[in-house]
């Protein structure tokens, strides 16, 4: 029984967290520092050093704190896995929060807010009373066509005093859901640049001037099958998982690794 209501409750945290942007905020800020620390460190081997990454870590900045940086995968801080574990609770934390204020913001577009009261009208900071020599229903039926023609959305309503009609008119109700496009645009923007990160391919070659290489053909890049193998690489590597490579992600490493000058 204590297991069970332990479990629920740190579901119920789990949830009360991505519902939070406090949380949202904590995650922007952790990752803008862990991304400025993978900027200011180095990730790629300089040239001239024949050693891997964590031996340059262990000779720069000592046994100690080089060992530290590599316990942590700063080395290679943009394809660790807690890297792409806090950007996966970025994306679920936007994504919960987003929805959950949808059906407020569905609700405020379609709500009639109609000031059925002088006092509340007059409570507005913007007020003003126009009287006209006409009457009720051609006044309100000629303020109506006029609010129309400006591009508003006129709604009417009627009191049990026929002599009292009231007319709600307003325009712009579809930008309540510009902050909710804005923040579903950025989990798709991280999405697709990880995406992108996974099936990239990059390939540095040295030329001497006017020397001229053919590139190999690779087209297998826009296979499914290659597109899956990369992905599935990638996320092993992430999260230190060992995993056999296919015979065509061995020829493909061949490829990348090859002095294209040399190829035939």
């Amino acid at each position: 029984m204590k297991s069970k209501e332990r479990k629920k409750g740190l579901t119920d945290l789990f949830w009360s967290l991505m519902e939070s942007m406090k949380f949202a905020v904590l995650l922007l800020i952790i990752l803008t520092i862990v991304s400025l620390v993978g900027v200011l460190l180095p990730q790629f081997l300089p040239n001239g050093f024949t050693g891997s990454l964590p031996e340059l870590y262990l000779s720069k900045y000592g046994s100690v704190v080089g060992g530290i940086f590599v316990f942590l995968g700063l080395d290679h801080v943009f394809t660790v896995w807690w890297y792409y574990l806090f950007l996966m609770l970025l994306c679920l934390n936007i994504t919960v929060c987003s929805v959950k204020r949808l059906r407020m913001i569905v609700s405020m577009v379609r709500k009639v807010n109609f000031l059925d009261g002088e006092e509340k009208y007059r409570k507005q900071s913007n007020n003003r009373i126009i009287k006209l020599e006409l009457p009720v229903e051609q006044a309100i039926g000629s303020v109506g066509e006029i609010f129309e023609r400006s591009g508003y959305k006129v709604s009417y309503s009627h009191t049990e005093n026929q002599n009292n009609h009231l007319l709600y008119a307003r325009r712009g109700a579809l930008s309540h859901f510009g902050p909710f496009f804005t923040h579903i645009s950025m989990v798709i923007i991280i999405i697709g640049a990880a995406i992108a990160y996974m099936l990239s391919f990059e390939h540095f070659q040295w030329l001497a001037p006017g020397e001229v290489i053919e590139i190999p053909n690779l087209s297998y890049i826009a296979s499914p099958a290659y597109q899956l193998e990369v992905m599935a690489d990638r996320l092993a590597g992430a999260f230190g998982i060992q995993r056999t490579s296919s015979p065509l992600m061995i020829a493909d490493r061949v490829v990348r690794k090859s002095d294209w000058r040399r190829l035939p």
